[in-house]
């Protein structure tokens, strides 16, 4: 039989097609999947700008719709009502949540440890600050302390130390909401509060503005064990009704993530990290160089059943959780 060019052209071409690479399962055919998560605009959010910016989002089919939400209390609200379907908050607001019958599990870490440190005025007298924790906290005593809200777990970890230091929180400080970023530079230079558990990259700006010093930083170890031995910051969260409808998006999300935080520790992605860092925070460009080493040595991905432990704990100490949550109620391992 005789083949004319034209035809035998046709089936060498068929032939190659079968020999050219094809997509990976699950990644250029797959759908993007929206995921509806917080935004808070602090360092909080950096993993999630550079899943973003670097293609972490979109490798893993990752449609993110970002809500800025500046309230513990509001984005937790916001899970529960299905406003959002990803959260970052503090376990114990998750672990509140899920005592009150709610069906939240966390899935991933975002800063696994604690990242305060306790910061006066530069004209606040700290006599007992060589003794260190917890004498150094009866300086504080009759002060203006400064917290991002009322209820907050930072309002939580103050009423911690001070009681440790054998001191009454409601008779012996007064708590005031002073929220976060530039309005506590504010608040602590016009002397309105003279202590502040600070944080990247409010300390930095402040002890380099000499409005402000540390007197104790409980992210390098110091102070009780409880508030830096298996701590978490803050974590990622979402609904049992999520995993069950989309645990492939809750993994996709997580697998992104986990993505990030280890480019972000990768010393030759640190210029890229910076430009990030700087589009969360613009106005800490001068001393952005300094805090980032010390942000990213307090993040980390994963969530393991001792943080939720050390967090229930924490409440339980508090009178604010009647007992421990069990660990299979609050986690979802992805």
């Amino acid at each position: 039989m005789k083949i004319s060019r034209r035809s035998l052209l046709k089936r060498s071409a068929a032939a190659g097609a079968l020999l050219l690479p094809l997509p990976a399962f699950g990644q250029a055919t797959r759908k993007p999947m929206v995921a509806r998560m917080s935004y808070f605009p602090t360092f909080t959010s950096l993993p999630i700008m550079v899943a973003m910016k670097q293609g972490m989002f979109a490798r893993n089919s990752i449609a993110p719709e970002l809500v800025t939400i500046n309230n513990g209390a509001a984005i937790q609200s916001a899970l529960v009502s299905r406003s959002l379907d990803f959260v970052v908050n503090p376990p114990q607001l998750h672990l509140q949540t899920v005592e009150k019958g709610q069906d939240v599990k966390m899935f991933l870490n975002n800063y696994n440890k604690t990242i305060f440190s306790v910061m006066v005025t530069k004209a606040t007298p700290t006599p007992n600050e060589g003794k260190g924790y917890p004498a150094l906290m009866k300086d504080l005593k009759g002060l203006n302390i400064g917290v991002t809200g009322r209820g907050s777990v930072q309002e939580l970890v103050w009423r911690y130390l001070l009681k440790g230091a054998g001191m009454d929180p409601e008779r012996d400080v007064s708590f005031i909401s002073v929220g976060a970023g530039a309005t506590v530079i504010a608040a602590l230079q016009q002397n309105l509060v003279q202590a502040y558990l600070t944080s990247e990259p409010v300390t930095s700006l402040t002890t380099d503005a000499g409005h402000g010093r540390i007197i104790m930083d409980l992210w390098k170890g110091n102070g009780p064990e409880s508030l830096w031995k298996d701590w978490c910051t803050n974590c990622w969260a979402t609904r049992g009704d999520v995993i069950e409808k989309s645990p492939e998006m809750v993994k996709a999300l997580a697998t992104a993530l986990r993505e990030a935080h280890a480019f972000m520790h990768k010393l030759e992605n640190r210029e890229a990290v910076l430009a990030i860092a700087e589009e969360i925070a613009p106005t800490a460009k001068s001393v952005l160089r300094k805090a980032i080493p010390d942000v990213l040595e307090t993040m980390g991905p994963e969530l393991t059943p001792a943080i939720i432990a050390s967090a229930n704990k924490f409440l339980v100490e508090n009178d604010l959780l009647k007992a421990p949550i069990p660990i299979e109620k609050a986690l979802y391992v992805v």
